[in-house]
């Protein structure tokens, strides 16, 4: 094989099975010369070999030693991240890469908000407590890894907090729209390291909003929940998450006497705790299955708090709700062409309204806008811009 069609080696570095669903259209826009293999360091190791035709294997040891037996096995090309250094295996390959100078690129699973730090303005540290207390009990972690975790957390939430020049490490960032590229240079983040490409997870889209139906006078319409991990990020308590089920529940039926489906965060979150919530409060809602993208596209109406999953639904033309009896801090502001509540009664008001009269132009116009700052070109591209992205990475540290 001459060194024009040498095969190229990408490493997939990510901890969850949803960050591999956004990561695998790249993969397939990738050249056949190609070979790409995921690097799966999460808790459950039994999901991360769903994608049939994609290599994957399992960091089960996690240090420096392990890290310099991956890359000397597979001599990669380039190493490619779904998020910032949250963990401390991410720095482990940031800095093995750094040595070898081998480009690396962070295709962000999340939306970023400007006010981010607010959400730890007080009581990081007890925050951090819980957190770490609901993974042990749970036996998601071990209490060593927890001590590591813990010690890691730490000195990166409290170094530089209000600074974003952490994100320099990696030597490309594929922004998902021009908002993000903003934070992110605004919070030091060098802009030459900063290139819009679009979210991956907006690309399958496209035809949904080509397909989408009016609401107005349908009696079939389908509810989505889409949830966030606050009681194990320590913000909620259990008893607050129950509250705003029943809410959004008793909202749904009572309004438009319709189900509820319910889509949690399969990262964090635990299937048994809506179980039981539903089980205690005798509610009919579904938990859904599948895939997020199926999901979305099977709904008429979303609701969420601050889940970057909201962005999906606004891309599929669907209208969302954000429901925020707790004040959190959420990127969906009064500006951002969703709908607004904050208690039982704003909800049903909502939801009668946009059944009733549909999205009128001013809030569809304020919706389109919103998803072009933080989703850029919504042409199904997105993959295909940081496969290239990839490529000339590639080239230009062979030059």
């Amino acid at each position: 094989m001459t060194a024009k069609h040498r095969v190229m080696n990408a490493l997939f570095i990510t901890d969850n099975v949803s960050a591999m669903e956004m990561l695998s259209p790249i993969i397939s826009n990738l050249p056949a010369t190609w070979k790409s293999t995921f690097v799966y360091f999460g808790e459950n190791n039994t999901r991360y070999n769903l994608f049939q035709g994609t290599d994957c294997l399992a960091l089960n040891k996690f240090n420096a030693k392990a890290v310099r037996e991956i890359l000397n096995t597979f001599t990669p090309d380039i190493l490619v991240f779904a998020r910032e250094e949250t963990t401390p295996v991410e720095p482990l390959f940031l800095e093995a890469a750094a040595q070898r100078g081998m480009p690396t690129l962070l295709v962000p699973h999340g939306l970023m908000v400007q006010n981010s730090a607010a959400v730890w303005q007080s009581g990081h540290l007890y925050l951090l407590v819980k957190q770490a207390l609901r993974k042990l009990r749970r036996g998601r972690i071990t209490p060593l890894g927890l001590l590591r975790l813990g010690i890691f957390r730490l000195c990166n939430d409290f170094k530089n907090k209000e600074s974003l020049s952490r994100f320099n490490r990696f030597s490309k960032i594929a922004a998902c729209g021009e908002t993000m590229r903003d934070i992110l240079i605004s919070g030091g983040v060098d802009a030459d390291n900063v290139v819009v490409t679009g979210s991956p997870k907006t690309d399958s889209y496209t035809q949904a909003i080509k397909n989408s139906k009016s609401l107005v006078g349908r009696t079939d319409i389908r509810i989505l929940l889409l949830t966030n991990y606050f009681v194990e990020f320590g913000l909620w308590s259990p008893k607050q998450r129950s509250m705003f089920i029943q809410d959004i529940y008793y909202a749904v039926y009572d309004t438009l006497s319709v189900p509820l489906s319910i889509r949690i965060h399969p990262v964090n979150e635990n299937r048994q705790d809506y179980m039981r919530i539903r089980s205690r409060h005798n509610l009919r809602f579904e938990l859904c299955v599948g895939s997020l993208s199926d999901n979305i596209r099977d709904c008429d109406i979303a609701i969420t708090t601050s889940s970057s999953s909201g962005l999906e639904a606004m891309a599929a033309g669907k209208p969302l709700i954000i429901h925020n009896p707790y004040n959190n801090v959420t990127v969906y502001d009064k500006h951002s062409g969703t709908y607004q509540s904050s208690g039982l009664y704003d909800l049903s008001s909502i939801l009668k309204r946009i059944v009733h009269s549909g999205i009128d132009d001013n809030q569809l116009e304020a919706m389109n806008t919103f998803v072009r700052q933080q989703a850029h070109i919504l042409d199904g591209m997105a993959s295909t811009r940081i496969a290239d992205l990839m490529i000339d990475m590639v080239k230009e540290r062979k030059i």
